[in-house]
């Protein structure tokens, strides 16, 4: 059951982060108090960019005001990143569980390999 929270939370994000452009969309046209650039964002950069893009296509809201529309276009590429680095931060400690793991002990090693290497050895022998 555990591991649905995240799916979870990024589902909640996104349903709250497009009611809440709807929102403002709408208290803007009736002249209300607007919901902060802020809140927008922050609910965009914790899992609900997806909404919030669809939210901005689907009301035509915000689409032309900068640094708004730059920050919120950032925040896809900054999820990106973190998704690549910590991908990366997996795959490579999988890696290195897997590819440097000893096989051969080095007192084994020692024995088998104990006669003079081929290109230290005389023609003649």
């Amino acid at each position: 059951m555990h591991h649905l929270i995240f799916p979870g939370c990024i589902l909640l994000m996104n349903v709250t982060a497009f009611t809440l452009f709807q929102v403002d969309k709408a208290n803007a046209v009736q002249g209300l108090s607007r919901v902060p650039e802020k809140v927008l964002l922050a609910f965009a950069f914790f899992g609900g960019w997806p909404a919030a893009k669809l939210a901005q296509h689907v009301f035509g809201h915000r689409t032309k005001k900068q640094p708004f529309r730059s920050q919120l276009n950032r925040i896809p590429l900054i999820w990106l990143g973190f998704i690549m680095f910590f991908g990366l931060m997996s795959w490579s400690h999988t890696l290195s569980f897997e590819l440097f793991k000893p096989t051969v002990t080095p007192e084994l090693w020692f024995q088998e390999n104990r006669r003079t290497p081929r290109f230290f050895q005389s023609v003649s022998e």
